[in-house]
């Protein structure tokens, strides 16, 4: 059985399989688009995530809209943990620690909305069902309205939001200073990933400030860079979906580790 030469020439080189690119574009494109556009069904749906009282009888309303709502964010949640790995082996022909910091916080950034999420599909039905519930009493109204805040301040707020943000930030910088420095082409398009990535970063703090006047300056931070964030990654899918653009050539030849001839240092 004859082995294709070209076949040989891209596995040696260590430039990315087509097949690996136009999947790894596909789930960033879908992941990109999906986030926002779920967060801004979730806001439409109402539900308050400072009060049970008005969440668990929100949930009643529209307990299936809640459902697949909250279900895409946390498969969402689970496509980034699946595109870090593919991200690490798409630009395996650029040497550098960048590579592996991208990996491990697309994964904990992943990790954090999946278990954001799923608070969600577990803690807010069930709550939901004995708070409506006729014979439950003005102590257990008050026990779950505790409970659920908990829930929804430790997973949501602090998992979900606060470190979720933090650790996309980091990837995104991580991502964007990594092809910004292997590319000679388009360099600025690389910027918008790192602004995105700091204005994330930043606007996590906006937890903290919440009902302050801080708090609404974090708040734009955050928002404008979720924005820069989109448009950056929209493109770079896009980009590896038409062509082999410049976030995929390789390193300039000053990163490159080219291996020492050793036969005729001997001679």
């Amino acid at each position: 059985m004859k082995s294709n030469p070209a076949r040989k020439e891209l596995q040696a080189s260590g430039e990315p399989s087509s097949t690996l690119t136009r999947l790894t574009a596909i789930l960033l494109l879908i992941g990109t688009i999906a986030v926002p556009t779920l967060l801004i069904l979730h806001d439409m749906l109402g539900i308050d995530e400072d009060s049970g009282a008005l969440a668990f009888p929100a949930y009643q309303r529209h307990p299936i809209s809640v459902f697949l709502t909250y279900y895409a964010l946390m498969a969402t949640g689970v496509l980034f943990v699946l595109l870090g790995p593919l991200v690490y082996r798409m630009y395996t022909h650029l040497q550098t620690p960048l590579r592996l910091l991208v990996l491990i916080c697309i994964v904990v950034a992943g990790s954090t909305q999946m278990i954001a999420a799923s608070r969600w599909l577990i803690v807010l039905p069930y709550f939901s069902h004995i708070y409506t519930n006729p014979q439950t009493d003005a102590a257990t109204h008050a026990a779950l309205d505790v409970a659920y805040q908990g829930t929804s301040y430790f997973l949501g707020l602090t998992i979900g939001e606060f470190f979720y943000n933090i650790f996309s930030g980091l990837w995104s910088v991580f991502l964007a200073v990594m092809l910004l420095r292997s590319s000679h082409r388009n360099v600025w398009f690389h910027w918008i990933g790192i602004i995105g990535g700091v204005g994330i970063m930043l606007g996590s703090f906006e937890q903290i400030f919440v009902n302050t006047a801080p708090g609404s300056i974090f708040l734009s931070l955050l928002t404008v860079g979720h924005v820069a964030w989109v448009i950056w990654l929209v493109g770079i899918a896009i980009a590896l979906l038409v062509n082999k653009p410049s976030v995929l050539q390789r390193e300039p030849q000053s990163m490159v580790q080219e291996p020492v001839d050793l036969s005729t240092e001997r001679q």
